[in-house]
């Protein structure tokens, strides 16, 4: 349980870790993923640098986690994670393969 804007929320940890929280102002529930490596352990954090904040451990790093809500109202699209991939060769060509819907 942590707090973001003086409300209670949830960090969710799983594969990619997600904020889950009430937004008064709609007076839905939100939840939005974290741009973020999976992380292993987090619990809330405050500071003077980072008044609302994650402090967090993915393997041996420990990470402080700053969260800005205002992406989390779901008319952004900050959703975007990155994850590193080392390839065994160069890729030559790129194919874009048609979705079906």
């Amino acid at each position: 349980r942590i707090h973001l804007e003086g409300e209670s929320s949830l960090l969710l940890l799983s594969s990619r870790p997600w904020l889950s929280r009430f937004d008064r102002s709609s007076g839905k529930h939100v939840m939005a993923p974290l741009s973020y490596a999976p992380l292993d352990h987090g619990c809330a954090f405050s500071s003077e640098a980072v008044p609302e904040g994650v402090v967090a451990t993915a393997g041996k790093t420990l990470r402080i986690i700053s969260v800005d809500t205002a992406g989390m109202e779901g008319g952004e699209d900050e959703a975007f994670n990155a994850n590193r991939v080392d390839l065994r060769y160069t890729p030559r060509q790129m194919t874009l393969l048609a979705t079906t819907a």
